[in-house]
């Protein structure tokens, strides 16, 4: 590649990696960039490494040619292309999206260029202002008692209808395999994401409102160098958008200086008052932490939900696979406790378990724990077949949502369009069996078993009163 290539995209990079870069493309040294062992399977091209420079995934030489001029660039620059492109007059102090209120895709950025901005949940952008328009007692069915009014605040409503907020908890670890093509035409397969669609489809077939979603990894579309392999800002709220909605929030664990990995995330309808991670206690996971949130929902009690990842142990200098998650699950616990929930409040621990048995010492250390209720064997979720096991080829009982036994006590069943057999203490679905399947529309009869697909949904469902108790 020539010289002049490389400082044009290392530019591009530079709006994407604020983080790890400053304006004048200098890299810092707690910036750990992407490997080969990184690179998307069966691509190849140029990548962004994380850092502000290129990943080379085989055949990186070739040009990508520039259509905007990039963050920071003045003057004519190389398009990359054997053409140019005028950015401006050096000196000129390019506007941000933190120094604009305006929203959109072509935002005058003062200096001859444009900058795109979105807008920050509860918002959507309208007119070129980020705004949300909030619910009315009327809107939501004249509960009674304390309600969300969608746009992060909560109002009190004294109609004649539901004291009860329904609130439906879904994990998942839904990632597929596929291949795209982006918008200049390429080709791209990408490993184990949620944006090739399948698992996309079944969230928003199910509508949770809180969702625990492992192996959250997601990919940022540029106009002009679509495709970049990241677990950006940008990309993040793109899904997020996307699936569930401008309204929903989000938190995924930070994984600066690290590699792509398998991050955890949580979503919400409601708002996320603070948020955290707890680094794995088992040594041989450097790929995924565990991640809390503390959500405001109606009523005078607080959600707490964790989103889970434990390992299938395939490195034996670690001890059996069972061990292993046994060591991670007394770390999980551990760090619950540390953060001293106050009484009263609701707990969900969910997630991946990857448990082989419902009866493994993991789950028997979580149900000694007392922090939430565990019955695998008499509560398991199943689907409308009363299949408890949750794997791809359904033979392992690896997902699971637990609560907390002052949550169970308000555990309904889930009512989804007219489909019947929906199991209270927990419910698997399969798209391959699930009936009717127009009843969690777009979901379509072969996501759960697309290209590396290997969980299934599960989720409950929850009545929770809106007044105070």
């Amino acid at each position: 590649m020539k010289k002049s290539h490389c400082w044009a995209l290392s530019a591009v990079f530079v709006l994407l990696t604020a983080s790890c870069i400053d304006l004048l493309g200098e890299q810092h040294s707690d910036c750990v960039p992407y490997t080969v062992s990184d690179c998307p399977a069966e691509s190849s091209g140029c990548f962004d490494d994380g850092c502000g420079g290129l990943l080379d995934c085989g055949g990186c030489e070739e040009p990508h040619c520039l259509t905007q001029c990039p963050s920071g660039a003045c003057g004519t620059i190389d398009d990359n292309c054997g053409g140019t492109l005028s950015c401006g007059a050096c000196g000129c102090e390019a506007k941000t999206c933190a120094a604009t209120d305006e929203c959109g895709s072509a935002i005058d950025d003062g200096c001859g260029g444009t900058i795109s901005c979105g807008c920050q949940a509860p918002d959507s952008c309208v007119s070129g202002t980020c705004q949300c328009k909030p619910f009315t007692c009327a809107d939501l069915g004249n509960p009674k008692g304390e309600a969300y009014d969608g746009c992060g605040h909560f109002i009190q409503c004294s109609g004649s209808g539901a004291d009860t907020e329904n609130i439906r908890i879904l994990t998942g670890n839904l990632t597929t395999s596929d291949t795209m093509t982006l918008s200049d035409g390429t080709a791209v397969s990408f490993s184990e994401t949620w944006d090739p669609g399948p698992g996309r489809r079944i969230l928003q077939g199910l509508k949770p409102h809180i969702a625990l979603i492992q192996e959250f990894k997601t990919l940022y579309y540029d106009k002009d160098h679509s495709g970049y392999w990241r677990n950006s800002d940008e990309s993040l709220r793109d899904f997020v958008s996307q699936t569930f909605g401008d309204r929903w929030y989000s938190y995924r664990e930070d994984r600066t200086g690290k590699n792509m990995g398998k991050p955890n995330g949580i979503v919400s309808y409601y708002p996320i008052k603070a948020a955290g991670q707890f680094e794995s206690a088992q040594d041989n996971i450097r790929d995924r932490q565990h991640v809390w949130a503390r959500i405001d929902i109606p009523g005078d009690r607080d959600l707490w939900v964790f989103s889970v990842h434990l390992t299938t142990g395939t490195n034996t200098d670690y001890g059996k696979e069972s061990e292993q998650r046994l060591r991670d699950m007394k770390g999980l616990i551990a760090n619950v406790k540390s953060l001293n929930i106050p009484a009263g409040d609701y707990l969900v621990i969910g997630g991946d378990f990857n448990i082989s048995t419902r009866s493994e010492d993991c789950m028997d250390a979580l149900k000694n724990s007392g922090l939430v209720h565990v019955d695998t064997e008499n509560e398991c979720p199943i689907d409308q077949k009363k299949n408890g096991d949750t794997s791809i080829n359904r033979n392992y009982p690896y997902d699971l949502v637990l609560t907390s036994d002052n949550m169970r006590s308000f555990l309904t069943t889930p009512v989804i369009g007219t489909a019947s057999g929906l199991n209270k203490r927990g419910t698997v679905v399969d798209t391959r069996n699930f009936t009717p399947l127009s009843a969690i529309s777009p979901a379509q009869k072969a996501d759960s078993t697309a290209k590396d697909m290997q969980h299934m949904a599960v989720l409950k469902d929850f009545a929770l009163p809106r007044a105070p108790r």
